[in-house]
């Protein structure tokens, strides 16, 4: 094309049809793209930090382990970080000298002691901050070491007003079996406390827990929608991009 035609427009005032004497050229609303990719980054974050573990060590890896084979873990103690025994008896924090395959880590708690009925038995507690009417998963793992103790072994669970037990078959303590067991429940209040009992009191090795994890899985309705709702109108508005047409 002619150089002296573009320049041409210059001088073509119109305020209502572009100049004829330019090609047509799209102006990318670059603005709208990148509000679109920071609300994109603001979704996945939200959905991120719903999954969050809501739970401290919950694989027991972390504290003032000072035993050989296991570390007793007395009521009131804080040796067992983020945990606190909460009952009347003892935890036996183990490694894997005697309880091999840890599922995660090296490291599980045992909530029975020396098979002295439930009053030698601890319970597991540790207590978390929690959105009240928001539902979450709790999951965890649990074994029953031992094929000479009650089969199957049983744990009971206590959180936001739910009580719950588990059952899981024996297996040997040197080649441990475990099962995946999970509970959904809604937060009554802003700090929820979680509970692990045994249920029976009787054998030396009780239920044997790792890996324990609470997840905000279903987020608030309203944040959904809010959140959806930007990301179809920005959607939307990026596909009808403005073009100023100015001719061939």
């Amino acid at each position: 094309m002619n150089k002296s035609r573009l320049n041409d427009c210059d001088s073509f005032n119109s305020p209502l049809l572009p100049c004829p004497l330019r090609p047509e050229t799209t102006e990318k609303p670059v603005i709208m793209k990148k509000g679109f990719l920071a609300l994109l980054v603001s979704f996945l974050a939200f959905f991120s930090e719903a999954r969050a573990n809501l739970i401290v060590n919950g694989s027991f890896e972390l504290g003032n382990y000072t035993g050989d084979k296991w570390t007793d873990i007395a009521p009131g103690s804080v040796a067992l970080t983020g945990w606190r025994n909460t009952g009347t008896g003892i935890i036996n924090w183990h490694n894997d000298a005697e309880m091999q395959k840890p599922f995660d880590g090296t490291k599980v708690v045992d909530l029975n002691n020396g098979g002295g009925g439930l009053a030698d038995t601890g319970i597991l507690s540790q207590s978390f901050a929690t959105d009240v009417g928001a539902s979450y998963l709790l999951t965890f793992y649990f074994s029953g070491p031992g094929t000479g103790f009650p089969d199957p072994r049983q744990v009971q669970v206590n959180i936001a007003g739910i009580q719950q037990v588990f059952s899981q078959a024996a297996s040997s303590n040197g080649d441990l079996v475990w099962g995946k067991e999970t509970l959904t429940f809604i937060a009554t209040d802003p700090t929820t406390t979680l509970m692990f009992t045994s249920v029976n009191g009787s054998g030396y090795w009780g239920p044997l827990l790792d890996l324990v994890s609470v997840d905000a899985v279903v987020p608030e309705p309203s944040s959904l929608v809010i959140l959806a709702g930007g990301a179809v109108v920005m959607l939307v508005l990026g596909r009808r991009r403005i073009k100023k047409v100015v001719g061939p």
